[in-house]
């Protein structure tokens, strides 16, 4: 498979919904046998057998084209001191 071929299948993988981009990746480890699991991805794939999940997604990713959020200035006491305070 040429490189250009390649990077066409990666780019339609990419414009696909999660789940179906993990059941590819769950495809490619079966092809080429089981790939080292992080210790996350085993934790999840160990609740998910015992039936305490009923799918595994996939970790959130930070768009750079997200803009930074601004803080905002605030006058009186923290809100927190508020919960507190009312809370006792």
């Amino acid at each position: 498979m040429s490189n250009g071929r390649l990077g066409q299948i990666l780019e339609e993988v990419k414009l696909l919904p999660p789940d179906q981009q993990i059941a590819i990746r769950n495809a490619i480890d079966e092809i080429i046998g089981e790939r080292q699991l992080s210790e996350d991805e085993a934790l999840q794939k160990k609740l998910m057998d015992k039936g305490l999940l009923n799918e595994i997604k996939p970790p959130v990713k930070r768009l750079a084209s997200r803009p930074a959020r601004r803080l905002i200035e605030c006058k009186g006491r923290p809100l927190s001191e508020t919960i507190i305070e009312e809370w006792m």
